[in-house]
């Protein structure tokens, strides 16, 4: 019987994520200082256009991948012995992402007045322009990254994602320095991603060679995957940003502002369990390929309790610190509030983020409509309950919807597996 203790993989799985955790570090020390630096400089109105605009920029990216990125991931791991299929599933996944990105950010171009006004922030309209160039090559760095995740090069991916946000934040405090207007500092998104294109696509060229033979098929079959996929892609994302953007079209750019201070931390806790998701997707694909159920059962339950304590500790010292570091760092009453929205925030986090390491589970065992349907429902109990507490309590009814809609995914979740998947999570 196959054992994933007793493997290679389940070795590498750990080396993997200590690397990951590393970059994760890089990650959220950039993301945290970034926030601090245009707070403290330019104020919470520019903090709130921003986030606005990053909100935008990575919803719009996995519109423009069409979800072939998730295509990419299952099939090159699940043809990682097979060589010829292997080259031209990569070789149609970046023909056609190419094709759809090229097509997306011409109609983002266009597009940035309407949002701007449905936001009515006239400034994001300026922020959605700087970071155009950044979601083109944000669209193929996700193809890379699949590749990378796929054939498990871990530590590559690491090494990258930490790049692309220390690049992220050299290039706002040269904006700084020069005193830009706040309307361009999503530029900084556009600097990241043009700095690790070419790092991504050698890296993965090692990897494979093109082919451009009998491509029809498996363009179909991307395609096909990735529509299924791709709804429930957008949702996902758009599921971790409707409570900015309802905010931004109910309250102000500076409620946003402090909104989102809260916000970006909680997220960067996220980030924790995401990187165990990064590596426990190729894990899922072939254990559930072998009908091995008990190991994976198994497996599953060991890194749910690791990610539980962790998050307990990580919430609980950060809960402390929080406050002492926004009056260090920032200064003034204007951030004060965003402390009672961070409490709030990280209650649903570590609820739902102890389930994060295998929220992939339906799409990596070849059930990408059903995990499209389970996205929705996340999005529309988190839509609704922004709608209505948003309205009533502004930012502190965004955290409170935000956290029980956190809550009830994972008994979405739960439940899909074990109908879908017959595993129980």
């Amino acid at each position: 019987m196959f054992n994933i203790k007793k493997t290679p993989a389940y070795s590498k799985f750990s080396v993997d994520s200590f690397y990951n955790f590393i970059s994760l570090g890089v990650l959220g020390l950039c993301g945290i200082i970034t926030n601090v630096i245009i707070a403290r400089i330019y104020g919470a109105s520019a903090l709130g256009v921003f986030n606005q605009a990053y909100a935008i920029y990575i919803v719009s990216t996995q519109i423009a991948s069409l979800g072939i990125e998730l295509s990419v991931l299952k099939y090159v791991a699940q043809y990682a012995s097979e060589k010829k299929s292997f080259d031209q599933v990569i070789t149609s996944g970046l023909i056609i992402v190419v094709a759809s990105t090229s097509l997306f950010t011409i109609a983002l171009f266009f597009l940035k007045n309407p949002i701007s006004k449905i936001l009515h922030s006239p400034d994001t309209a300026s922020a959605i322009l700087f970071l155009i160039p950044g979601l083109w090559c944000l669209s193929l760095n996700r193809i890379f990254f699949s590749i990378l995740n796929a054939v498990r090069a871990m530590k590559a991916y690491a090494v990258l994602t930490a790049l692309r946000y220390i690049v992220m934040l050299m290039s706002l405090l040269v904006l700084a320095y020069l005193n830009v207007p706040s309307k361009t500092l999503s530029a900084v998104f556009s600097f990241a991603e043009l700095a690790i294109i070419l790092p991504c696509f050698f890296l993965c060229r090692k990897k494979f060679k093109f082919n451009f033979n009998e491509l029809y098929e498996l363009v179909r079959v991307h395609l096909i995957f990735g529509i299924k996929s791709i709804f429930g892609g957008v949702i996902a994302v758009l599921n971790t940003r409707v409570d900015i953007l309802m905010l931004g079209y109910f309250m102000s750019d500076s409620l946003v502002g402090k909104y989102s201070l809260a916000s970006m931390v909680v997220e960067g806790v996220l980030q924790l369990p995401f990187v165990l998701r990064r590596n426990l997707d190729p894990i899922i694909t072939r254990l559930h390929t072998l009908r091995q159920y008990d190991q994976l059962e198994t497996f599953i339950r060991k890194i749910r309790g690791i990610t539980f304590v962790g998050l307990l500790i990580v919430g609980l010292l950060l809960a402390i610190l929080f406050p002492l570091a926004v009056d260090a760092f920032i200064g003034g009453h204007a951030f004060r509030e965003s402390y009672r929205l961070f409490v709030i925030l990280m209650i649903g986090a570590v609820a739902m983020g102890t389930y994060l390491p295998v929220s992939g589970i339906l799409v990596q065992s070849g059930f990408p409509g059903y995990q499209t349907l389970f996205f929705l429902l996340c999005f529309a109990t988190n839509a609704a309950l922004n709608l209505i507490l948003v309205v009533i309590w502004g930012a502190v009814g965004a955290a409170a919807a935000t956290t029980i809609s956190f809550c009830l995914s994972v008994l979405y979740l739960k439940r899909y597996a074990l109908k879908y998947t017959n595993i129980r999570i």
